[in-house]
């Protein structure tokens, strides 16, 4: 064991009280004492103390220094993060009222205002990640991102660690990490953090799997032929151990310490982390309601790698996420989160919330006495009818960590999910051409030009208007695309996850959904841009001003706008992230501006484009993403099983409640402006009209375009199921078209319909079973068993690949194990819809023809029979 200082000596205690003037107890010398003992290992482990041979009173004297430095650093920061949480907490409270006032009573007005907060949060963090494009960018990935160039991801630690790489990409990638990730820090301090500055010494984030660690005996064992043997914990610290600066761990006393010391200090590592008990990179909350967030990211290093090698190895093997581009997009991510959190509700996110809550629920309480109701007033938000607790969890970050004794029910499940989506979305590109409808919808909602929009829709895919975009700071998911718009979580980075990732990059869907937001950011760029250049704040349209103030653009804001200088971009001035951060410091000063001012502004900017442009190529939002866990951690066996009944309903439950949060933004507007209810009910009803119109013309194209594809007749445009389905693709009414279509059709999988509405994984349980049951009686077995399992494949049901092998190969496998198996679907196909095939495994038989529906009912007063 480490050797140990004494506690401090009563005398030393009565000497401390007579300088303090007042009593210095036992207690409070007991933290001052671990407080100087963490500052003196701390001192005694730098390079600095062990290159220039410090004696132990040398490294006591800079540890004292370090450690008064500290604790006037923090009483200084308690200041300021007090003044701050008022400033913020009185921002809050105006928001809220102002929602109140336009009819959001209680907690819809708290929902309101977190929804807000998560824009604000969206638009840092593509900010951030437009700043380290360059960074990323020098890492290259292979197989459509299932792997990384080793080569090049090793080059950029070695220059992380100092070392010389040869690799001039990597130096200069590094130079940027640096500079950027020391800004994100500062500005993270400059909201209330606490978090110091490691200079050279700090790489990357350090993360540890729990399931890696958990397994080490039997993962090391397949890599390293048996050298490092015993019991996972063994293993694990004698593999760390032959990896770490030994150098740099060190007792009380500033004496190094032995072997033996150093692995029962890595032992307690691997005890916490696999109990959870260290963080490894979860929740962004800070212990409890009252607790300080804004003291996250200020724990020390424990784990000190001696090369890049080491580091990389380590990374490789027990990494929560095994990429380098991974690690430090996460990085990224969290930090814009956290950043965003403290800058939208004070150093202490928590007791903000709790405040909000708290005030709507006594302002429900009030009306129940007074009215005896509880309309309008009960903790319900949305379409999903979540809590605006739940909304919470999702936003500060609570359930995207692992219940740390369920990690093994999380990991199962994501892949149940994952297999979904790389089984079941090969041709959700051709689901995705509604977002056409959407996205010109969106334009006119903004007062976009029209003839703008549709050119930037078509030059939006050429390698120009890409490299303009990433320049401009609209990244999308080009580097990031492991979060789902249909799922509205992300798939992760294991094997499933990138085969899940993989299959929507193959299937030209993330290509698309980046597409048409880029477009339609290029849109809101060139219109900003133009605005800023034309009107000051106090003459802008009514409607534009009222559009960036939901984003949270202030005048000030708008007047860094002005400042800064626009990009000429095919004829158009645009508006970009960089030229706002790139403001001169004697333009700042005109305005009474600081650095940090326009950073923000330039996070406002973001967020206005990429969530503008997440209405035109659908993302769900804040109270859609509760809906589909309700606020339950990953691996709770409750949250798991809600996540498994909504997959896939998050998009049609995500353009319900964007829609909506639309309608109502139109109805205040006008309100405001001194409407009428008429003209408030007039406004909304032309929004919806167009918007259903607009996606369900789309989504019977769809459908014919799926149809023709499988090689059956187009539907009957006189039935009304034809109609039903195409609502329901355009993203019209999602559930109500899973009840409405699949859960009436019976012999869709041979189970109970109304099973059908319970999601895919359960879907392809009851089909196991289907099958299962089938192979016992002799029908169909063979058949079905095949079917279930091509369905949950990857890569064969994409679109352009699902034809071809159905008609090819995969076909005649269903027709040799159950002979006559197709021609019993094909009729069972044209009883149920009337289609016939115009082409099957045989090749092309006719012309396709429009199908006459066997019972086009009902229809009012017998149109169209």
């Amino acid at each position: 064991m480490a050797r140990t200082l004494d506690p401090m000596k009563p005398e030393c205690r009565a000497a401390i009280s007579r300088i303090l003037g007042r009593e210095f107890g036992e207690e409070e010398s007991k933290r001052w004492l671990a407080d100087m003992r963490r500052e003196f290992r701390y001192v005694a482990g730098t390079k600095e103390a062990q290159a220039a041979g410090w004696t132990r009173d040398q490294i006591a004297q800079k540890a004292a220094e370090r450690l008064a430095q500290n604790y006037l650093h923090k009483a200084a920061k308690r200041r300021m993060r007090a003044q701050q949480q008022i400033v913020a907490q009185a921002a809050l409270e105006n928001d809220r009222e102002k929602y109140a006032k336009s009819g959001e009573k209680a907690f819809k007005s708290v929902g309101r205002v977190l929804e807000d907060v998560n824009r604000y949060m969206i638009g840092l963090q593509e900010q951030y990640q437009g700043q380290i494009v360059d960074a990323i960018s020098s890492i290259q990935s292979k197989w459509f991102g299932l792997m990384e160039d080793r080569k090049t991801a090793l080059d950029f630690v070695k220059e992380l660690f100092g070392e010389d790489s040869g690799n001039e990409a990597a130096k200069a990638a590094v130079k940027v990490w640096r500079e950027k990730t020391n800004g994100f820090r500062e500005r993270f301090n400059n909201a209330g953090g606490d978090t110091g500055d490691l200079g050279d010494e700090w790489h990357l984030p350090q993360s540890h799997d729990m399931y890696k660690l958990i397994n080490a005996d039997d993962l090391l064992k397949g890599k390293y032929d048996g050298k490092y043997k015993g019991d996972s914990k063994t293993a694990w610290v004698d593999f760390l151990f032959d990896r770490i600066d030994r150098s740099r761990y060190v007792d009380e006393e500033g004496l190094p310490l032995n072997d033996a010391e150093i692995k029962d200090v890595l032992g307690s590592m691997f005890d916490n982390i696999t109990k959870g008990k260290t963080s490894t990179g979860g929740s962004r909350v800070a212990g409890s309601k009252s607790g300080r967030f804004a003291d996250r990211n200020s724990q020390h290093r424990a784990i000190f790698f001696k090369d890049a090698e080491s580091f990389f190895q380590y990374h490789e093997m027990f990494a929560r996420n095994p990429s380098i581009v991974g690690t430090m997009m996460d990085h990224v991510r969290s930090m814009a989160s956290d950043t965003a959190l403290l800058e939208q509700m004070g150093p202490s996110p928590n007791s903000a919330f709790y405040t909000l809550y708290n005030e709507a629920k006594a302002e429900a309480s009030q009306h129940l006495a007074q009215t005896k109701s509880t309309w309008g007033h009960k903790d319900i938000y949305g379409p999903g009818f979540v809590s605006v607790k739940d909304m919470w969890a999702n936003l500060n970050g609570e359930t995207s960590t692992v219940m740390p004794t369920h990690k093994n029910i999380a990991e199962v499940s994501q892949t149940l999910r994952n297999m979904q989506v790389w089984g079941k979305l090969g041709q959700t590109f051709i689901s995705s051409l509604t977002d056409i409808p959407s996205y010109f919808h969106a334009t006119g909602y903004t007062k976009l030009p029209w003839g703008t929009a549709f050119r930037n829709l078509l030059t939006t895919w050429g390698k120009a208007d890409r490299e303009f975009a990433i320049r401009a700071g609209i990244i999308g998911d080009s580097l990031a695309n492991n979060l789902c718009r249909w799922t509205s979580e992300s798939l992760g980075y294991r094997w499933s996850g990138k085969l899940a990732n993989a299959t929507m990059y193959m299937s030209l869907l993330t290509q698309w959904t980046n597409g048409i937001r880029r477009a339609y950011a290029m849109n809101m760029m060139g219109a900003i841009g133009k605005m800023t250049r034309n009107s000051d704040w106090g003459k802008l349209d009514a409607w534009d001003r009222f559009i960036l103030e939901k984003y949270g653009v202030t005048e000030k804001d708008y007047k860094l706008f002005q400042l800064a200088k626009t990009d000429q971009y095919r004829g158009c001035e645009m508006l970009t992230r960089g030229a706002i951060e790139e403001i001169s410091d004697a333009d700042l000063a005109k305005i009474g501006a600081t650095r940090n001012d326009a950073y923000i502004a330039a996070g406002k900017l973001m967020s206005v484009l990429t969530n503008e442009a997440q209405i035109a190529s659908l993302q769900p939002d804040l109270a859609t993403r509760s809906a589909t866990n309700r606020g339950h951690q990953r691996g709770d066996p409750t949250g798991e099983i809600i996540k498994s009944f909504m997959m896939f309903k998050s998009f049609p439950l995500g353009m319900v409640s964007a829609h909506i949060d639309r309608l109502r933004d139109k109805g205040r507007f006008i309100r405001e402006q001194g409407g009428t209810k008429r003209q408030i009910m007039t406004a909304q009803s032309e929004y919806l009209a167009t918007l259903i119109v607009g996606t369900t013309l789309m989504g019977y194209c769809v459908n014919q375009t799926k149809t023709l594809i499988a090689g059956k007749d187009l539907e009957d445009p006189a039935a009304v199921d034809t109609w039903i389905s195409a609502f329901t693709v355009g993203g019209g009414a999602g559930i109500l078209g899973d009840l409405l279509v699949n859960a009436m059709d019976d012999s869709k999988y041979g189970h109970p319909a109304f099973m059908n509405f319970m999601g895919p994984v359960i879907g392809t349980i009851l089909s196991a079973s289907d099958a299962w049951a089938a192979a016992k009686t002799g029908k169909d077995g063979g058949a079905k068993t095949w079917r279930m399992l091509k369905s949950n494949l990857p890569f064969i049901n994409l679109w352009y690949v699902k034809a071809v092998l159905d008609h090819t190969v995969l076909n005649q496998i269903s027709e040799y194990l159950s002979p006559g198996y197709r021609k019993r679907m094909e009729r069972n196909t044209r009883k149920l819809t009337g289609q016939g095939f115009w082409r099957n495994e045989r090749g092309i038989r006719r012309a396709p023809r429009v199908a006459k529906h066997p019972d086009p009912w009902p229809h009012p007063f017998g149109l169209f029979k």
